[in-house]
């Protein structure tokens, strides 16, 4: 599953999560998408941070995240921008994703 977190300075701002995706050939295969109304002026302040976990019946296991952001850089800057300036339609991107330890 990813747990998306839209997250500014003082907490987090709203939380939702994908539903729990099937292993194919070893492999999780995420594709779903995520909606999130926040007005401009907010989410110019804000970061968006997937956070990827791996789920059984017994636990739940964090693989790693990513965050995409106006303080992020690369290609994560990249995608945050685009979605700035592209408000009315959705912004597909592919990110590697950090180890879970790694704080961006």
């Amino acid at each position: 599953m990813v747990r998306i977190y839209v997250v500014q300075t003082g907490g987090r701002v709203l939380k939702k999560k994908t539903s729990t995706q099937k292993v194919q050939n070893g492999e999780i295969i995420f594709n779903e998408s995520v909606f999130i109304n926040v007005s401009k002026s907010k989410i110019e302040r804000c970061s968006i941070r997937l956070s990827i976990a791996e789920t059984s019946q017994s636990d739940i296991r964090s693989i790693g995240h990513i965050t995409i952001g106006p303080k992020t850089s690369g290609k994560e800057f990249g995608h945050f921008q685009r979605m700035l300036t592209s408000q009315d339609r959705p912004i597909c991107m592919w990110h590697h994703i950090q180890p879970k330890n790694k704080i961006i």
